[in-house]
């Protein structure tokens, strides 16, 4: 599911850059912990901060962002 992250030109400009690209199957998103202990923590923010109009959880999302990654995290 994740070939438009693997081809040539992505692959030489992440190995130029350094980085490290990993995939998960889209079929079991629970194999991706990091990733779906974050999301819970984003959307726990949003909840906490809209009011009364529910659509504008999106501007909420930078302030969500920016504190969930500030807040110290214990590793398991």
């Amino acid at each position: 599911n994740a070939l438009a992250f693997i081809s040539f030109k992505v692959i030489e400009w992440t190995v130029k850059n350094g980085i490290y690209v990993s995939t998960s199957s889209n079929y079991y998103p629970q194999g991706n912990g990091q990733v779906e202990s974050t999301n819970k923590n984003l959307l726990r923010i949003i909840r906490r901060t809209l009011d009364e109009n529910q659509r504008s959880w999106h501007t909420k999302l930078k302030s969500a962002l920016w504190a969930d990654r500030i807040t110290p995290k214990r590793s398991t």
